[in-house]
């Protein structure tokens, strides 16, 4: 194995495919990423078994091979060089991955190639993809991600759940499609919709996944790396597959019923309010001071003109704010929630005005950017104590 590389696109894949290499690997060999010369091309790997990545980038392979190595010491060496052409060089015998510039060199004590897992992809020849814009998926997943539960992540509710629906429209006597985003830790739900204008038929066999959120997070990380503009998702009955041109990630599913979600959002509200999203965000941050460190509760009162806001901590005292909001309508209510709840919502939605949606103090309110209405965000209230 011989060729040169961009140290820069090198550093990037590795970190990239780094995130499944698991923390504490049951077979040592899945402590190293495998690296394999190709078409001019060289293959970076690494999995847990459960989760596997491969990101491409362009070489000048002199001598064709491969080699597994320490996923640590190889990201930590690839950082150490300036953005430049690197050497590197592998052979079986003296098992040692050479990896130098003109300047620096490091010997890496490595494996055979064989010696790895073999990744074997999907079979995606007769599987139709969803394809959208990779910087719009990222962003769909960033609005939704903060709903997950983060405690039990083999539960069902540790998990994104990604769809894809058809509605006729009697109007264009046609079917429509959409690509469905949930998420929901029992005390708040996040839920997007994209109409895919370019499905013009479905041909899935599959249209459910449950992504667990560790992994999603990854995923969201390793495909903002990638050179693509466009994003190829594949709806297998065990797995996922995000394709682009130069990344390749497989994973498992959660297993169960996702909960209808839809029947979870709450209609019937008499009172609307419309918010300044950064004075509400500023306000909440200030009076987040002093909100109790176990319930995070935070009093809302609505009016015609004002929100007025109140958090109290027995330990150290309360702190109160009022801000302006518009187009109220219905009577006077005052309303608890976590206020961290309102403002993880409040700091990943880039709309300038939020609604506010409430109907009972002891029942979900819904909160929506106003410029979006395939967004929404429904939150439990908590009862004062």
């Amino acid at each position: 194995m011989k060729l040169t590389v961009s140290q820069k696109l090198l550093d990037k894949a590795i970190k990239s495919v780094n995130k499944a290499v698991p923390a504490k690997a049951l077979q040592p060999i899945l402590n190293n990423i495998y690296l394999k010369t190709l078409d001019n091309k060289l293959l970076v790997n690494a999995t847990d078994l459960d989760f596997w990545i491969e990101a491409t980038i362009p070489s000048t392979n002199l001598e064709e091979g491969s080699i597994a190595v320490s996923a640590k010491k190889i990201e930590e060496i690839s950082s150490k060089f300036f953005d430049e052409e690197l050497n590197l060089s592998f052979a079986n015998e003296s098992k040692v991955l050479k990896i130098g510039s003109e300047k620096i060199k490091f010997d890496l004590i490595g494996f055979p190639g064989e010696d790895f897992p073999a990744f074997e992809k999907p079979d995606l020849e007769n599987q139709s993809p969803v394809i959208i814009n990779r910087q719009d998926f990222l962003n769909f997943i960033n609005v939704v991600q903060i709903s997950a539960s983060r405690f039990d992540l083999n539960n069902i509710l540790g998990g994104i759940y990604i769809a894809i629906r058809e509605e006729y429209n009697q109007a264009l006597d046609s079917k429509e499609y959409f690509l469905d985003l949930a998420s929901s830790d029992g005390g708040r739900l996040s839920a997007f919709s994209h109409k895919l204008p370019d499905l013009k038929e479905s041909n899935f066999k599959h249209k459910v996944v449950i992504v667990p959120i560790k992994i999603m997070l990854d995923i969201q990380k390793i495909l903002d790396t990638s050179i693509d503009d466009n994003l190829s998702i594949y709806f297998l009955s065990s797995q996922v597959v995000f394709k682009t041109e130069d990344r390749y990630i497989v994973t498992r599913l959660l297993e169960g019923n996702y909960p209808n979600y839809l029947e979870l959002v709450p209609t019937g509200h008499d009172k609307r309010a419309v918010i300044d999203r950064k004075e509400f965000l500023s306000a909440l941050d200030r009076v987040s001071v002093m909100a109790n460190e176990i319930t995070n509760m935070v009093k809302l009162s609505l009016s015609a003109e004002t929100l007025k806001l109140d958090s109290n901590n027995l330990d150290f005292g309360n702190a109160t704010q009022s801000i302006p909001v518009t187009h109220y309508q219905g009577e006077d209510i005052e309303i608890n929630f976590n206020i961290k709840y309102l403002i993880d919502f409040l700091k990943v939605v880039d709309s300038e005005l939020v609604i506010f949606l409430i109907h009972h103090k002891e029942s979900p309110a819904i909160i929506k950017p106003e410029s979006g209405a395939e967004h929404i965000y429904v939150i439990m209230p908590l009862k004062a104590s």
